[in-house]
């Protein structure tokens, strides 16, 4: 079977050529590109290559110009180049650049907490419209902001949702789980949020000047957003 490319809401990036790959040759023809080494990612002004400049086997975050008016437009993925065909890089998508959170060393991923609110939704019948998870270094924790599309009773989401959340979260990250049992990381705390949090948040990211395409919700942050504070409605802690 052959992949479709490596797409994004920005534009196709990928061309497939091969069979049972998700690599792709990059397409020279749709966009500009620039390449940040990953070891450079989290620096303030990191040097950026060009495509013949990558290297085989070496992961780079994706800077994007395109006719539609992004301009070094930074799509927070990260990709790696599994060859070359001729002069141009063979690419494959890796995951979003900087969707891990770490606290105490546990490098919590986003795809595993999105996996936990969904066996939430599928355990407990909750109609979740979204959330965002932040890490409190001064508490210790991960303090989850969660939008309900339900009335949901405190008694429930005290002592049977915030507790699954943290098995979950233990069952499929060995290092959350060993954190949680020796005390160096607390157990989360949640955050109920008001109705208008989400349309809210895209309003006030709009004002800042970012089109709609630019637009994505953030479900993780390294620490807490102005704006959520401003939402939250009433917070439930672990066990309490």
């Amino acid at each position: 079977k052959r992949d479709i490319g490596y797409l994004a809401s920005e534009g196709c990036i990928t061309l497939p050529y091969d069979d049972c790959t998700p690599a792709g040759i990059l397409a020279l023809q749709n966009n500009y590109y620039e390449f940040i080494p990953e070891e450079l990612a989290s620096e303030k002004n990191p040097e950026s290559l060009l495509s013949h400049e990558l290297e085989t086997g070496k992961n780079y975050k994706v800077v994007l110009t395109n006719e539609s008016g992004l301009y070094r437009y930074d799509i927070n993925d990260t990709v790696r180049v599994e060859k070359f065909y001729n002069k141009t890089p063979v690419l494959a998508f890796i995951q979003k650049t900087n969707d891990v959170l770490n606290i105490t060393g546990e490098k919590l991923p986003v795809n595993q907490l999105i996996m936990a609110m969904q066996k939430v939704k599928a355990a407990f019948h909750i109609l979740i419209n979204q959330f965002r998870v932040v890490s409190n270094l001064h508490q210790v924790r991960y303090d989850i902001f969660i939008a309900l599309g339900q009335d949901v009773s405190d008694k429930l989401l005290k002592n049977t949702v915030l507790p699954a959340v943290d098995a979950y979260l233990s069952e499929m990250n060995i290092e959350y789980s060993q954190k949680r049992q020796s005390g160096r990381l607390n157990p989360p705390c949640l955050h109920v949020m008001e109705p208008a949090w989400e349309e809210n948040v895209r309003k006030e990211v709009m004002e800042f000047g970012k089109r709609v395409i630019q637009y994505k919700w953030q479900l993780i942050s390294p620490e807490f957003l102005e704006i959520d504070k401003k939402y939250v409605k009433y917070t439930i802690h672990h066990g309490e």
